[in-house]
């Protein structure tokens, strides 16, 4: 029986290797030379994805400069810092999906440039400018991304209007304007092809507010209702999705207070059966206080069998198998900025070498 590493199998040495902690391999990779040749195989990358990509990772990022996001393993409870330091420009996160994030330019005029990076890889592509940039107005981003990660969309929401981006044909194009009464709330959500999202009734002064879910199908363009009845008594909801299911964390108000957190999931069945939001849980009662009084916050994100929120420096995760919620270790570098935190379902690109985004050509010059 082996007693020494040396005399160890190289392939139970690379399973070793490939199962300690990421981000950490720049340093592993300084031990010795065996290792390093190890760190830099092929193979090596290859069981990186396999060991560590499809476990249940959350990005969290802070609605301001941005010098760094932060990774969380749901299941192992550990926190990674992901300095953002090689992007050219300082910028404000604004959506992460796959092992991707969007950053828009902060240092800038109105007219604001977006940014796709891959932490992980340090790797980034600028976004050419928008065809109608409306500036000076709040612009809601969402990214897409695809089973590749060579391949994304990234839809920009302004008023009426929604701008997307397809990584493919490095071009914009313009969806169909919604009606003119509702703006768009929160963060769409791609399912079964469709784009799924949160529309707020434009009309001041409601408590609570008045939401409508629409979807749209990226190829028509246009934006239609989905006859569904809302929750009552709904305020500040989020949408999330995975594997074609969506899933809706909101506040519920109870005697013009938010009194309580809770999840509902869409079932999509035709009628009369469905469409219809059905309740799955609601966060317990002393967590839901921690939440509330930190900011009404349901930035929420959906990876593996947890749906995580985000609160203060922290993370409520919610297991679907178990049904059991747990809390994550503090993270200080989000303290008091609960409003503003937002969570994203990921899934970190540790194998570089095997996929990296490819800044777009520069344009010809005349």
């Amino acid at each position: 029986m082996p007693t020494r590493w040396d005399d160890l199998p190289q392939e139970l040495q690379l399973q070793v290797l490939a199962r300690m902690r990421p981000l950490t391999w720049l340093r592993q990779r300084e031990v010795c030379k065996g290792w390093k040749a190890i760190i830099d195989s092929r193979d090596f990358a290859e069981q990186c994805v396999e060991t560590w990509q499809h476990r249940p990772w959350f990005l969290v990022y802070h609605r301001c400069q941005v010098e760094a996001a932060f990774m969380y393993d749901a299941r192992e409870k550990v926190w990674y810092r992901l300095p953002l330091g090689f992007l050219p420009v300082r910028g404000t996160g604004r959506a992460a999906a796959g092992g991707l994030l969007c950053v828009e330019e902060s240092d800038a005029d109105s007219f604001k440039a977006l940014y796709v990076c891959d932490p992980v890889a340090r790797t980034y592509s600028k976004l050419p400018p928008m065809p109608h940039p409306q500036p000076g107005r709040k612009r809601a981003v969402t990214l897409l991304v695809g089973d590749e990660v060579l391949h994304y969309k990234v839809l920009v929401g302004c008023s009426h209007r929604m701008e997307v981006y397809d990584s493919l044909s490095s071009s914009w194009r313009s969806l169909a304007p919604a009606p003119t009464v509702w703006f768009p709330s929160t963060t769409p959500v791609l399912s079964r092809d469709c784009v799924f999202a949160l529309w707020r009734l434009a009309a001041p002064g409601l408590a609570p507010e008045v939401y409508r879910l629409f979807k749209c199908d990226p190829t028509e363009g246009a934006w239609k209702p989905v006859d569904v009845r809302m929750p009552p008594e709904l305020t500040t909801p989020h949408l999330t999705e995975q594997g074609g299911r969506i899933m809706m964390v909101g506040g519920v108000w109870t005697e013009n207070m938010v009194k309580s957190i809770q999840i509902w999931e869409l079932d999509q069945s035709p009628p009369p059966a469905g469409p219809r939001w059905d309740f799955v849980a609601q966060v317990p009662a002393a967590l839901a206080q921690l939440s509330l009084g930190a900011g009404i916050n349901t930035s929420s994100a959906w990876s593996g069998e947890y749906l995580s929120i985000g609160y203060g420096d922290k993370l409520l995760s919610y297991h679907l198998g178990t049904k059991r919620w747990t809390v994550s270790p503090s993270a200080g570098w989000l303290l008091g900025r609960g409003l503003w935190t937002l969570v994203n379902s990921f899934r970190p690109n540790f194998a570089p070498r095997l996929k990296r985004i490819q800044s777009p050509p520069p344009a010809p010059s005349d």
